[in-house]
């Protein structure tokens, strides 16, 4: 159901949600129909069955209000749209009908508004042209009691498109910035500006003080790409369980011994990239986390070694002491290997292309090669028509092109200089032989032709021994 930009609901394409919905919808019509006796009566946030007038079908529904007539507005939870039925239209809903979660997930758009205080016709009837009846990526950026702030992309072509962009330029909508997507530049990282705890111990501000685990050259792995700064440097969490998960359990309970017994660090300001505690909000537990990115009022953390990432108010973060940085994170660092940009620079179309292709997404890392605790990895996604590269889709796209190692193009080029010298050889061995031919051919009678011959073989060898 869509309303606006605003307010819309979508279901997640999960493997067999829709096929559930459509047996519990089934069930539930062929239980309306019954006609069993009828005790129900309405109240406000009470679920029930509802018919709906639209195709004459029974479908699950949630009590909104209760007009002074008697009858009654419904919304029907699976779909978002709401309805005003009468009394008989509505029954009393066995539990288990209620057993699969409510299907329609409320919506908004992210980082835009509408031009006055009201979405206006032509906006929601674009939007709507938009997205009916596609299948379009979602990435949640913001989530809150009422429902998911996220971002869509259309891939029905072969020219991805957020959609909110679409909008913005055709001035149907304002453009806003969300502040958690607000991030600082990096700064350079001073060797002297560390931070320092209550205990005396130097707290970690160089990114270059952590580290990640390290995988072999050559190996294949399957991992969730948990956040993308650019092609040279993504995060990544492999699905192989750790191996330190004892010691990563212990370490928790370290790590909240020490943050609770430290006095409230009011002067830390985390930089891009740092290394640091962070209070993760579903338990109010302290793990380690790297700072993807802060603002005057929060701190976006990507939690090391378990791949959540939330923004926080500063003051669930405080310092990492050097002795909680082992064992290695259990997160990895990644660039592309093998693809360089056309313009030299990370463009956003290329940036969101790659969210698009990776983000949050279950995809093969193979190991290419790992330079300061950085892997060099190519990239593949499973698709339907078999797996797909990542390097391969951006060159596709004109946004990146394939390079060689310096070792390949030297191989190259020694192979190449080595043909021509071959060539080169052979080329003159042709040009002797031919002046033989040429001399049998115009002195046919001579009688010191053998001795002639001789001589000019003499000189074909000695020059196809020098250059071979």
């Amino acid at each position: 159901m869509i309303y606006s930009p605003g307010e819309f609901y979508c279901h997640v394409l999960k493997e067999d949600a829709l096929k559930k919905l459509n047996d519990l919808n089934k069930s539930l019509a062929e239980y309306c129909q019954q006609k069993l006796p009828n005790d129900f009566k309405a109240e406000i946030g009470q679920p029930c069955c509802a018919f709906f007038v639209g195709d004459g079908n029974w479908y699950r529904a949630l009590v909104k209000e209760i007009s002074p007539h008697g009858n009654v507005k419904v919304q029907f939870v699976d779909y978002g749209n709401i309805e005003e039925v009468i009394a008989d239209e509505l029954q009393m809903i066995p539990s288990k009908f209620l057993k699969l979660p409510f299907q329609g997930l409320h919506c908004w758009l992210v980082d835009i508004q509408p031009r006055n205080k009201h979405w206006t016709k032509d906006a929601i009837a674009r939007f709507q042209t938009c997205v009916s009846g596609k299948k379009l990526q979602a990435r949640v950026v913001e989530i809150s009691e009422n429902g998911v702030g996220i971002e869509l992309t259309d891939l029905s072509s072969s020219y991805p498109r957020i959609i909110s962009d679409i909008l913005i330029d055709e001035h149907l909508v304002l453009k806003v910035s969300s502040p958690c997507k607000v991030l600082v530049k990096n700064r350079p990282v001073n060797k002297h500006d560390l931070q320092t705890d209550a205990s005396g111990l130097q707290a970690i501000s160089s990114t270059e003080q952590w580290r990640t685990v390290e995988l072999p050259v050559n190996k294949t792995v399957h991992a969730s790409v948990l956040e993308i700064i650019s092609p040279n440097l993504f995060y990544a969490l492999p699905n192989e369980i750790p191996e330190d998960q004892e010691r990563l359990c212990a370490l928790t309970a370290e790590l909240v011994e020490y943050c609770n017994s430290q006095k409230s660090p009011l002067a830390y300001r985390p930089k891009t990239g740092d290394a640091c505690c962070a209070k993760y909000t579903d338990d109010d537990l302290w793990y380690r986390a790297v700072v993807l990115g802060t603002s005057d009022a929060d701190v976006r953390v990507l939690y090391a070694d378990y791949g959540n990432i939330e923004t926080l108010p500063p003051c669930r973060v405080q310092p990492i002491s050097a002795n909680h940085l082992e064992p290695p994170f259990q997160i990895i660092k990644c660039s592309l290997e093998g693809i360089i940009e056309l313009n030299g620079s990370c463009s956003q179309l290329l940036l969101e292309l790659l969210k698009n292709f990776m983000l949050n997404q279950n995809v093969m890392l193979s190991v290419k090669g790992v330079t300061k605790n950085v892997h060099a990895v190519s990239v593949e996604k499973c698709s339907e028509n078999g797996t797909v590269s990542i390097a391969d889709k951006l060159v596709t796209y004109g946004l990146a092109k394939h390079i060689t190692s310096k070792k390949q193009s030297a191989s190259q080029k020694e192979k190449t200089n080595r043909m021509n010298c071959c060539c080169t050889a052979l080329q003159k061995q042709v040009e002797k032989h031919e002046q033989i031919l040429l001399f049998l051919l115009n002195n046919p009678t001579n009688q010191n032709k053998f001795i002639e011959m001789k001589k000019l073989l003499k000189k074909t060898v000695s020059v196809g021994d020098k250059h071979l």
